[in-house]
């Protein structure tokens, strides 16, 4: 049974980022009702980056993000437009890694006692990133990846797992063979 349509998990997410607030700005940088960071906003073609190792935002913007008004970071955090289109985004592009890393196969397994679905690795990628959820469901769920607030990327899988998303499984999307089956690490 769904816990929700693709709408129902994107509001979700957004409050458990934020709080649903799209002007927040996270005490290490993280901008906005997703909490993004430079290299998510990059990657899906909205911020240039700068010269700099800190999430601080003072690099140009791309002219993707000026089609929102968005030219700055105070423009990015006044616009629900922008962030909603960038959302969408970086899980598509999420959605993609997670093709191409072969982790859709996982999907329907419980690891570290957690049920995997699709709503949940792309929360759990949005969390930690791809390689992060890899870890943890490579390692049957024994390297669990935390964040600087202490959130693991189990709680992600677990707290937004089974809702509805708009992405064929992991074999539809152009995957060869599901994953083996994760092992239960011994210690």
């Amino acid at each position: 049974m769904s816990k929700g349509a693709y709408t129902d998990f994107l509001s979700a997410i957004g409050q458990r980022e934020s709080g649903n607030n799209y002007s927040v700005v996270a005490t290490p940088g993280y901008l906005g009702r997703f909490q993004f960071d430079e290299g998510a906003l990059k990657a899906i073609g909205f911020y240039n980056g700068d010269t700099t190792t800190a999430i601080d935002f003072i690099g140009s913007w791309t002219s993707k993000a000026a089609s929102y008004g968005v030219a700055s970071k105070a423009d990015f955090l006044a616009s629900h437009a922008a962030q909603d289109a960038a959302i969408l985004d970086w899980f598509n592009l999420l959605d993609q890694e997670l093709t191409r890393e072969n982790l859709q196969g996982y999907e329907g397994q419980t690891i570290g006692g957690v049920l995997i679905t699709e709503s949940g690795m792309l929360a759990g990628a949005h969390l930690a990133g791809v390689g992060g959820l890899k870890a943890f469901l490579t390692s049957g769920g024994s390297q669990n990846f935390a964040d600087f607030n202490g959130t693991h990327v189990s709680d992600y899988l677990s707290q937004f797992g089974g809702y509805d998303t708009p992405y064929p499984d992991g074999a539809a999307s152009g995957s060869t063979s599901p994953p083996p089956a994760a092992s239960t690490p011994t210690s």
